[in-house]
């Protein structure tokens, strides 16, 4: 049992992948950003410091950015804000840089760090305007 457990959790590591891009530019240069890609269109054109992980099995996606907040409005109308209570978390990714308060392993608290947008039928967004910073999140199926 404790061998096929480690070989599971040994593919998981196999089926993610991690990507960094220091300005979207260089993301949309990499051919990276789309439909279809692991980085939605979504992201204001002056995102930087973009950290994406993806797993290639259950196609969960985690994604997080900086922001000019001057440049946030286009993404936000391709969003719904929601409640933190209507956010549907994802499972903590195999990364250092995701906030375990966007976990589902974990129970948040209301602390108004974040505002809650939902893009799409399984796709999240929170933004945390203190330091211009974003965390999207696509569920797998």
């Amino acid at each position: 049992m404790v061998l096929v457990t480690s070989a599971l959790s040994g593919c998981e590591r196999f089926e993610t992948s991690h990507s960094n891009y220091a300005r979207y530019a260089d993301a949309v240069k990499a051919d990276a950003v789309g439909f279809g890609k692991w980085i939605p269109e979504l992201l204001p054109k002056s995102a930087r410091d973009i950290r994406e992980t993806h797993n290639l099995d259950s196609n969960e996606t985690w994604l997080t950015f900086r922001y000019s907040p001057e440049d946030l409005a286009t993404t936000l109308q391709q969003c719904t804000k929601i409640d933190q209570e209507k956010t549907r978390r994802a499972r903590q990714p195999l990364n250092n840089w995701w906030p375990t308060t966007l976990s589902r392993d974990t129970s948040p608290a209301a602390d108004g760090k974040y505002q809650y947008y939902q893009c799409g039928s399984k796709a999240f967004l929170a933004i945390e305007p203190m330091t211009n910073t974003a965390y999207y999140w696509l569920l797998g199926v």
